[in-house]
């Protein structure tokens, strides 16, 4: 609980460099092809968003690698709204 409190810590302060409509759109699709229970959807949105900023926000090279993640699938956020297109791109993410 108390690495979610930091983690959301951490992503209201990073600056919204990813733009707000992808990652909202990001947030939105892990949330909707992510088969989360309705009781972590709000959570689960909350983090996906924050992480998609922090990830373009960020410059310690140390999470170069996490961070190239997060910004691959916005992207693929960015391409489609159809759960089995956003798996499949988000699984060839190496």
């Amino acid at each position: 609980m108390r690495t979610l409190a930091l983690l959301l810590s951490l992503a209201a302060l990073a600056l919204p460099a990813c733009g707000k409509s992808t990652c909202d759109k990001y947030a939105d699709m892990e949330v909707k092809c992510g088969d989360f229970p309705a009781s972590e959807q709000t959570m689960t949105h909350d983090l996906a968003q924050g992480f998609c900023m922090a990830a373009d926000s960020e410059e310690d090279p140390a999470a170069k690698e996490m961070i190239e993640h997060f910004k691959a699938e916005a992207e693929c956020a960015k391409k489609t709204s159809d759960c089995s297109e956003y798996k499949a791109c988000t699984g060839a993410i190496k």
